[in-house]
């Protein structure tokens, strides 16, 4: 309530100048023009900022009940080093999921596709009925050639993936094993389990220390490392996603120093 008492006491203030402004014989075009663009501005303002509170209100009505995402697609391949095999959710599956929710509280979710460098980047835009904007861009991601794809078919697949992955941070969720995992992901002989919740902290706590906690950063690392959450990250790229950690601190000091 008290962000809106400024905005529209401005308004109301101008409102009741141009009033006076208009029977006054005396009143300049150009100080007319003056006040009109003064009262237009307050209310864009005004406008802008009860956007901005109707989007945080309706995000926050969709995360007190935000939906239930499971992964429904099993991934098996060789590689040099030996079998890959993990669960993850599709992007039918989380668009599903998650357009009701959205829709519900007057939101609705698109993606912007923009080349970097001759990478792919996408950015997921959450926008409110009321026109808020809300954008959450990926890193920059190079076309997906494995498995013999085509250029088409591998530019798709970075773009598929780009899209899941901003859509995960845009809304803050995170996809759940599938009931019959059999086993995966905890760890077993032959199957690369996620990290641990200790390793899980350490990764928390060494983004923190370099101030990429934040939820763009956060999004650009999980995009790199190839995981919808920390919790999510292979165990077989816990010292990998360090390493990236450690590198851009290392960056972000000496850039700092110069």
């Amino acid at each position: 309530m008290v962000m809106e008492v400024a905005p529209q006491n401005e308004m109301q203030a101008l409102v009741s100048v141009m009033q006076q402004a208009i029977v006054n014989p005396d009143i300049d075009v150009e100080r007319m023009q003056t006040l009109v663009k003064m009262a237009l501005d307050a209310s864009e303002r005004m406008d802008a900022n009860r956007a901005k509170k109707a989007y945080a209100a309706a995000m926050a009505q969709f995360k007190r009940n935000p939906p239930t995402i499971v992964k429904d697609a099993h991934v098996k391949y060789a590689t040099a080093h030996g079998v890959t095999e993990y669960d993850h959710a599709t992007l039918g599956a989380l668009c599903e999921a998650v357009i009701a929710g959205l829709g519900a509280v007057g939101i609705y979710h698109d993606w912007k596709l923009s080349m970097v460098d001759k990478a792919i980047q996408v950015t997921c835009v959450l926008t409110h009925e009321m026109g808020h904007k809300e954008e959450f861009p990926s890193i920059p991601a190079f076309p997906d050639g494995s498995g013999g794809k085509n250029a088409i078919q591998a530019n798709q697949s970075t773009v598929t993936y780009l899209q899941r992955s901003t859509l995960f941070s845009a809304t803050g969720l995170a996809a759940l094993a599938p009931p019959d995992r059999d086993g995966r992901d905890t760890g077993e002989e032959g199957m690369p389990g996620f990290v641990t919740a200790e390793q899980a902290t350490e990764i928390r706590n060494r983004l923190k220390a370099i101030h990429a906690d934040t939820p763009k950063s956060l999004a650009n690392f999980l995009a790199w490392i190839k995981a919808d959450a920390i919790e999510h990250i292979a165990a077989s790229n816990y010292k990998t996603a360090l390493d990236r950690i450690d590198q851009k601190g290392k960056e972000l000091a000496a850039g700092s120093a110069k």
